[in-house]
């Protein structure tokens, strides 16, 4: 699923609601962060880096299973 909202503040209330994870830039570590998000960094590394934000509650399967491939391993005992 995908959602596209036009209001860059709506991701986080959407992934801390459990519509899924989303994937954003470095700027939204922190907000995300203090919001209670789980902040994750994908590999490999690309030119623009690019971080994972879920919440941290009981996922649903399509998004436990996005997490599982996205998650860096060394990330994965945290989920």
């Amino acid at each position: 699923m995908a959602v596209e909202t036009e209001h860059r503040m709506a991701f986080v209330p959407l992934v801390l609601g459990g519509v899924g994870p989303a994937v954003v830039t470095e700027s939204w570590v922190d907000l995300s962060e203090r919001a209670g998000a789980l902040v994750l960094a994908l590999e490999p590394v690309s030119v623009q880096p690019n971080i994972l934000v879920s919440r941290k509650a009981q996922l649903t399967p399509a998004a436990d299973a996005f997490l599982q491939i996205a998650a860096p391993p060394t990330h994965r005992s945290s989920l």
